[in-house]
């Protein structure tokens, strides 16, 4: 792959994460798990199970959202794209989300890797990584 594509590649992928994370910030259902292929598969470190395909996450977003839950901000910091090939591209970030939940606001510091794939002139995520923020505790 030349430097051009590579280029092209990693500007297409921050397009793709871009509407990705704004979807979710604005709690778009439809929009943002547009975002993913049938088949991508999701893990979070505040959940038991692990999601492997879509309609499994949607249908835990949809009980989610019965019990009160609720995107109002989700904000990505200092992103990071690593272009594997010109039909995958891994994204990492850290994520700042702020949630109603039944028992009130909640507001979480995260990193997250997505992985996307090209599909047709598409970049979709097929994997999505979650994890909490280190505390400051374990960083130093």
């Amino acid at each position: 792959m030349t430097a051009t594509q590579e280029s092209q590649c990693e500007l297409e992928v921050a397009e793709a994460a871009r509407a990705l994370v704004t979807a979710f910030s604005n709690f778009d259902r439809d929009s943002y798990f547009a975002c993913f292929t049938e088949d991508a598969d999701f893990i979070f470190y505040n959940s038991d199970v692990t999601f492997s395909a879509r309609s499994e996450y949607e249908s835990a977003w949809s009980t989610w959202v019965e019990e009160g839950w609720r995107v109002r901000k989700c904000e990505s910091l200092n992103p990071r794209i690593r272009i594997v090939d010109d039909q995958c591209a891994i994204f990492a970030h850290e994520v700042f989300t702020a949630l109603d939940t039944s028992d009130g606001a909640l507001d979480m510091h995260e990193r997250e890797t997505i992985v996307f794939a090209k599909r047709g002139s598409q970049w979709l995520a097929i994997h999505e990584h979650l994890s909490s923020y280190p505390s400051p505790e374990l960083t130093a």
